[in-house]
């Protein structure tokens, strides 16, 4: 650490040599000399300086404690040494707050160890008044408006929001009552200084000093020194006009919009009976030609004149496509149904009801073979009927895609995901183009020609809005002759 660099301020010659030489032994930087307080200043206000010993009776009848009170303003610590030791002259030399008062002659010990005081308080003063200055703009800096007061409810500090808020500025507040500046209904630093407990006010209106009104939130707690004695009161408050307004507004809006939600639920609610309605009755309507196109069909195959070959192949077609449009109009009703079903959710055995499933398509289609490999698979929560749905439609797409290979094999299996269950139902098929993925989901959308492998388009799009209703999601993986894998998630047991 460098050596403090100290001034001499002596009109004796041989004193100012013999004190320089002092110094310079206990370890000091002799940074500059002068005769006269002029000479003082001027010094000081040219040579950085950590400390002045300063002669009170000068040259010229020049006073030191002036030139200290000078020195002091500007922060530089002041050790009086003089020869003065009378009442009338230390009273003077307290006005400039010296830091130290050496009785000359002085001694060497006692000389150092006043400096080093004064140099160890200067210190600390420095260091609080930069606290003090850090909070002071730390205080200016806020949005907030802050007034203090002292414990009989008088004004000593307020930031400039607060005089932008009350009218008021710091220069004509000091000392006033902290009603005449913060002007509300209930002034929260009374209650403070009354119960010595912080609170907050509900949003009131608060008067400026032109007469103007706005509406304020605020806060007050109380000021206590280090032994928990209070000392003062401090106010924090902000304008919420604005935001009051806001709130009006959004309140209304909410009105509005609810209202809107109603009225639209409501129209959705009837739209949604109206389609449920006209579905039925196209289904009803459609039904009867078609069973009478069906049967029509089938006994003109044994009434004679019986029909030729290519008549047959005619009556075939009419038989299949009759049962094709059965099969549409039963998966339509199938699929508008799913969306106003209700279910209350409780655990499922998935092996339970992917056995069930594999049982039920064998039994539909006995001479289809195929190696099904199924997995011990994690229980489930949701609607056991609908889930059997899901499983049935998911192995018989895989059995319906892998048929025309020599070996279908179906993987029906699950793993954890970040805690979250993932069933999945994998075959050796035919596959899909990833690029059409997300038809696979779309009702009556369909990948493959209905000639190679029959079918209405609807069944994975069911699965998939069964899956939905349980709050869980459905995707699914291929590639063109390497298989398709599709997966499925259930959403929480809640």
């Amino acid at each position: 650490m460098s050596p403090k660099r100290l001034m001499i301020v002596e009109d004796e010659a041989l004193i100012a040599m013999d004190l320089k030489a002092t110094l310079e032994r206990l370890g000091f930087t002799v940074a500059a000399q002068a005769v006269s307080t002029s000479d003082a200043i001027a010094k000081a206000r040219d040579t950085p300086l950590d400390l002045v010993l300063m002669d009170i009776h000068l040259e010229n009848g020049s006073d030191g404690i002036e030139a200290a009170e000078s020195l002091r303003s500007r922060h530089i610590p002041v050790v009086f040494l003089t020869s003065y030791a009378d009442e009338d002259t230390l009273r003077r030399a307290t006005r400039a707050e010296p830091f130290g008062y050496v009785v000359k002659p002085y001694h060497a010990a006692e000389l150092n160890a006043c400096i080093e005081v004064a140099l160890y308080k200067d210190a600390i003063e420095k260091r609080l008044l930069a606290r003090e200055e850090w909070l002071s703009n730390a205080m200016r800096s806020l949005d907030d408006g802050v007034i203090a007061s002292d414990t009989k409810g008088h004004v000593v500090f307020m930031n400039p929001a607060a005089e932008r808020l009350t009218g008021w500025n710091q220069e004509n507040t000091v000392n006033k009552p902290v009603e005449q500046v913060f002007n509300v209904l209930q002034n929260p630093i009374r209650k403070v200084l009354q119960n010595g407990v912080a609170c907050r006010m509900p949003a009131q209106l608060m008067a400026s000093r032109e007469g103007s009104s706005v509406v304020i939130d605020d806060s007050a707690a109380a000021i206590r020194d280090h032994t928990g004695h209070m000392t003062g009161a401090v106010v924090a408050f902000r304008e919420v006009t604005e935001r009051l307004e806001t709130e009006v507004a959004l309140k209304k809006s909410n009105v509005l919009l609810e209202k809107r939600l109603k009225e639209q639920s409501a129209e959705l609610l009837a739209a949604r009976q109206e389609s449920e309605s006209f579905c039925q009755s196209v289904a009803h309507d459609l039904r009867g030609p078609l069973t009478v196109i069906d049967g029509s069909a089938k006994m003109l195959f044994d009434t004679p004149p019986l029909p030729s070959t290519e008549s047959r192949a005619f009556l075939t077609d009419i038989c299949r496509s009759t049962h094709r449009m059965v099969q549409l109009i039963e998966g339509l009703l199938s699929f508008s149904r799913l969306g106003k079903v209700s279910f209350t959710p409780y655990p499922i055995d998935m092996n339970q009801l992917v056995s069930t499933a594999i049982m039920d398509l064998c039994a539909l289609n006995p001479e289809q073979a195929a190696i099904i490999q199924v997995q011990k698979l994690p229980a489930a929560h949701g609607d056991g009927t609908l889930i059997g749905q899901v499983w049935t439609n998911l192995i018989s797409n895989a059995l319906k895609f892998s048929s025309a290979g020599p070996m279908p094999a179906i993987i029906v299996g699950s793993y954890d995901d970040n805690n979250t269950t993932v069933y999945f139902v994998k075959d050796n098929g035919v596959g899909f183009d990833p690029e059409h993925t997300e038809k696979l989901f779309k009702v009556f959308s369909r990948l493959h020609s209905a000639s190679n492998f029959e079918g209405i388009g609807i069944g994975l799009s069911l699965a998939a809005r069964i899956v939905h209703r349980h709050g869980g999601t459905m995707w699914a993986k291929g590639a063109v002759n390497q298989g398709a894998t599709f997966y499925f998630t259930l959403g929480p047991a809640s």
